[in-house]
């Protein structure tokens, strides 16, 4: 699955000033946007056998990516291009190879941005897809043509937003309140057009953001610890297997004080967690993997040494097969996180396995790197200057 290295992070920010989008980087804010790592499962049910086709028109020139979801086959990416206003939709029917314009989606943000320049994207079929901000939130029903504002997650309290959303079909889960927050569980079963709450509010002793996950059969939940600051303290993770509808707390992975870094999951219930550990120098990253649904974890991987403000996060291809993205590249595992090995030199604003063996990068804004072997070597493909 994708995380970004994700989750919008939601979503996370590594405290400091960084430059996104290449050659045609601005200084935007003082934020390093951790991307989230999705992978998601091929073949979202609830995709039509033949997804409506995509228009003539190619993707915009200077096109630069914000955000990317992978349903039904299809690639979408939400990004910025210019001479057009607000947040632009693109997608691909070959895997990243060439994209095709999709639309403009009506996203407005709010200044300063503390999520994603551009918002963020997520599509549980080709049909049924959500953008948010941290000001609203759109769904469309017709593959990102058409785009519908909802209402506010909260009237009596404008300051809460969508932090985090996982769809899968018609099926979603979104967490909602303010970073740092404990935020709520939501939960709809017709493509967004009614929510209800779960009664569940995942915390930790960070309480940095909330981070979700959605597969076919079971949906987990946990909070993500700020690397650059805010309590210690490893973060249970809440697991539900009715559609996300009820939750409980299955485990608590990451031992002693450990931060929970980041989720990734996969079928066949498989599911990784970040643990990162902040008294050493440099920071120290283990990967623990479940293949139960995280009743239990394997003992922990060969830890990852890493920089404070380096470590992206970690997408999943399966039961033995991870990755782990930081600002200097993609490093790979391919025997529960035993071994690592760097497959992708560039850091990547987005990584995600689509399946045990396709895997997508984003890097630069502007450039995607894919990978049919599992994320051991890699093709590039540039949008056009």
């Amino acid at each position: 699955m994708a995380s970004r290295p994700g989750p919008p992070l939601p979503d996370r920010r590594l405290w400091r000033k960084c430059l996104v989008g290449g050659d045609h980087a601005n200084e935007q804010w003082s934020g390093h946007i951790i991307p989230r790592l999705l992978a998601t499962p091929a073949g979202t049910p609830g995709s039509p056998a033949t997804p409506r086709p995509l228009g003539s028109a190619p993707a915009p020139a200077g096109f630069i990516i914000g955000d990317m979801s992978f349903a039904g086959g299809r690639a979408f990416a939400i990004g910025t291009a210019p001479g057009r206003g607000g947040a632009t939709l693109v997608a691909s029917d070959d895997s990243g190879a060439t994209w095709h314009l999709v639309g403009n989606v009506p996203l407005e943000g709010a200044a300063p941005r503390v999520l994603s320049p551009t918002g963020y994207l997520r599509f549980g079929s080709t049909e049924t897809g959500y953008a948010w901000d941290r000001s609203h939130l759109f769904i469309t029903h017709d593959g990102g043509t058409t785009w519908n504002m909802q209402p506010p997650v909260n009237p009596q309290m404008p300051q809460e937003y969508v932090v985090d959303l996982a769809a899968y079909g018609d099926r979603a889960v979104r967490a909602v309140g303010s970073i740092p927050c404990i935020c709520r569980l939501e939960y709809t079963v017709d493509g967004g057009r009614t929510w209800r709450d779960t009664g569940t509010a995942p915390s930790s002793p960070s309480n940095a953001t909330t981070k979700v996950v959605l597969q076919s059969d079971i949906a987990y939940a946990t909070q993500l610890g700020n690397p650059a600051g805010g309590g210690d303290g490893p973060a249970p993770l809440y697991v539900s297997t009715d559609g996300a509808k009820t939750w409980s707390v299955r485990s608590t992975p990451c031992p002693g004080h450990q931060l929970t870094g980041d989720i990734a999951a996969t079928a066949g219930h498989s599911v990784g967690i970040l643990c990162l550990d902040r008294s050493t120098t440099p920071y120290s990253a283990t990967v623990l993997i479940s293949t139960d649904g995280g009743h239990t974890f394997r003992a922990g991987s060969q830890p990852v040494g890493v920089t404070p403000g380096q470590l992206g996060g970690l997408a999943l291809a399966g039961r033995a097969a991870s990755a782990v993205a930081t600002e200097s590249g993609v490093l790979l595992s391919t025997d529960g996180g035993q071994h690592w090995r760097q497959t992708l030199s560039c850091g990547p604003s987005w990584l995600g396995f689509e399946s045990a063996t396709e895997a997508h990068a984003v890097c630069g804004g502007n450039t995607v790197w894919r990978s049919n072997d599992g994320g051991q070597t890699w093709q590039k493909f540039s949008f056009p200057g």
